[in-house]
């Protein structure tokens, strides 16, 4: 009962704060709520959209597949073409199988636990540059290490097309 008596209070205020406006000034007001609903909603889907959404996924992807490193969900990152460059290491490979390959036996041998991602800058054409740093134990020594580095990163149909790395050599436990 108590409900219903508020209820009634409640359409009674309304009834008597809108019925001193005309129809006209409501439906005006109506419309530009509705237009300015749309307009964020045209926004939000252009950001959710286009290459440089596509790379944001890629790199969620590729950051999940990394830390800690992930064989099996690589597989689902790196495209069939993949071009793979180390330039430390003066290393070209290409193709997803290969890059997984190698990435899982330099990481495996030198004991890489994680990879931290410190920034990425996202560009509208897919391109990605990702600042990271590895971090690891070596398993023949037990010894605690890390460095830095950065990737350059090619997202083309939300999978990483092309990755170019940079970082010391005589940083990396393998350099």
């Amino acid at each position: 009962m108590r409900l219903s008596v508020l209820t009634m209070f409640v359409a009674v205020w309304l009834a008597a704060c809108t019925s001193g406006v005309p129809q006209e000034e409501f439906d005006e007001v109506e419309a530009q709520r509705d237009a300015a609903r749309a307009q964020v909603a045209a926004l939000e889907a252009i950001a959710d959209s286009g290459a440089a959404a596509e790379a944001r996924r890629a790199l969620a992807d590729y950051e999940r597949a990394m830390d800690p490193v992930d064989s099996a969900a690589l597989a689902f990152v790196y495209a069939e073409d993949v071009a793979f460059r180390d330039t430390a290491r003066g290393v070209n490979i290409g193709g997803r199988a290969e890059v997984i390959a190698d990435l899982i036996t330099r990481l495996g041998r030198w004991g890489i636990d994680r990879q931290a991602t410190r920034a990425a800058v996202v560009g509208e054409e897919g391109i990605v540059m990702v600042e990271w740093t590895l971090i690891g134990t070596t398993p023949t020594t037990g010894e605690s290490w890390s460095f830095d580095g950065v990737s350059v990163v090619e997202v083309r149909s939300g999978l990483v097309a092309g990755e170019t790395l940079y970082y010391d050599l005589a940083s990396a436990p393998w350099g």
